[in-house]
């Protein structure tokens, strides 16, 4: 069995690899008395997902750093926004209430006036009423609950300043605790209405490149676990590649898996093969520099063109230094810069000489503009326009755009035909004749 799936999350604390400063400090911090909250920050598919799960999993940073916990008990409620359809203060509250309710059940801490209070809450229609349930029900628990909120950027400016406040007050209890992930850092991305709630969090916790040593053993360790090993010239490959970045190591250590396994192993071929497959991630990184310029190339992109000519014109520390923090440029032993790897260097040089799109994603805020108007897309249909667009040229079958958008969530295929006929619905000037989102029949559909 492969054991490089691209676009899963690490969930078993066994195959997680790295980032050990990072959980210290984490940890350091929800285990005092009064538990601090922390945010996470760091670009897509950097690795956040899969640290607030080894965080929650009771094998994992509980585990392995089992001194810091030893004299306090706590409950983890990890909650994934993505999942959040509805995006609005009440199904916030009833969505984390549920959450807390379903983790406190399993753990087989329930009592009858506990689901009382939740049964309340979620037959309820009046904010408030949710809100008093909620904060009773964490009250009556003799534990502290530490909320790990992923994908908080889906929500965090849906929420009103009494919204903020109520969170905030939990947390000065000294009850509950909140980790939360984001690509950009909380005073960023939210409206005024998120200040009161921004006084309670500690300095944020940033997730970049992996250091060289974790990014070595997870190439290798999950080819041993499976019987595959990967020479030191394997190792050499892939970090040329893919850099120290968790997501690419994880592409290219894909296909070289499958090389191996059928000894056939091409380094040209697994190349192309994982340049393929990550350019709608890079395509993601690409566009995520602009969003303050949707038409032309942003300083961070003349830059970053600039690099892949090995003549960087800025010497701005502050771009470098945020440059760096995304994950996108390195320093080498000599203190030089690098962009992260080849695949991305590649994509980066063909946008010199590629044409600007009048279609335009931004992946760290989920927006799409076509002819600099702004359209609303729902997670799932964000998901599956990115895909497509990123793949532009490339049929898909149903079954494909299924594992791809939705993954683990067991949905028949009438989703993705729902899913498409919204998407035409929305960026098509024609939807029953479409010039973007083509079927083609029998085989799939494809984004051109």
């Amino acid at each position: 069995m492969n054991p490089y799936v691209i676009w899963k999350a690490v969930i078993d604390p066994g195959e997680f690899y790295g980032r050990r400063e990072e959980i210290r400090e984490v940890v350091k911090l929800i285990r005092r008395e009064y538990p601090e909250c922390c945010p996470i920050v760091g670009p897509e598919l950097i690795g956040k997902t899969s640290l607030l799960n080894f965080i929650a999993h009771p094998q994992g940073a509980r585990s392995e750093f089992e001194y810091y916990f030893k004299d306090l008990e706590h409950i983890f409620v990890y909650i994934n926004f993505q999942l959040l359809f509805h995006r609005e203060s009440m199904s916030f509250f009833k969505f984390i209430f549920r959450y807390l309710a379903e983790k406190v059940q399993e753990m087989g801490k329930e009592e009858e006036s506990l689901r009382k209070l939740y049964d309340q809450a979620m037959n309820s229609q009046e904010l408030d009423e949710v809100k008093e349930c909620l904060e009773k029900y964490i009250s009556s628990l003799r534990y502290i609950i530490i909320f790990l909120f992923d994908d908080f950027d889906f929500i965090i400016d849906k929420l009103t300043y009494e919204d903020y406040l109520f969170l905030k007050a939990l947390a000065d209890q000294g009850k509950v605790s909140y980790i939360t992930s984001t690509c950009h850092e909380l005073d960023e991305l939210g409206k005024r209405e998120i200040y009161p709630f921004l006084r309670i969090f500690h300095s944020s916790v940033f997730l970049g490149l992996l250091p060289e040593k974790d990014a070595v053993e997870f190439i290798q360790k999950p080819a041993l676990k499976e019987g595959v090993s990967f020479t030191d010239e394997d190792v050499r490959f892939v970090l040329r590649a893919a850099g120290q970045h968790p997501y690419f190591i994880k592409v290219v250590c894909n296909y070289l898996f499958e090389a191996k396994q059928r000894g056939d192993v091409d380094y040209s071929k697994i190349y192309s093969q994982a340049k393929q497959a990550a350019r709608g991630v890079c395509a993601s990184l690409w566009q995520g520099l602009a969003d303050g310029g949707k038409k032309g190339l942003s300083v961070e992109h003349e830059f970053l063109l600039d690099l892949v000519k090995n003549h960087p014109r800025s010497d701005d520390e502050y771009l470098i230094y945020d440059l760096e923090r995304r994950g996108l440029i390195r320093k080498d032993g000599n203190e030089d810069i690098r962009l992260f790897g080849d695949i991305f260097k590649d994509f980066v040089n063909e946008q010199g000489v590629s044409k600007v799109s009048n279609i335009w994603i931004s992946s760290n805020r989920r927006e799409v503009s076509i002819d600099s108007k702004s359209i609303y897309l729902s997670p799932c249909e964000f998901e599956l326009f990115q895909f497509l667009f990123s793949h532009a040229g490339r049929v898909f079958s149903k079954e494909e755009l299924l594992q791809v958008v939705w993954r683990e969530h067991k949905l028949s295929l009438g989703a993705v035909d729902m899913t498409l006929k919204r998407l035409r619905e929305k960026i098509e000037d024609n939807p029953k004749e479409p010039a973007h989102i083509i079927t083609v029949w029998g085989k799939g559909y494809m984004f051109q």
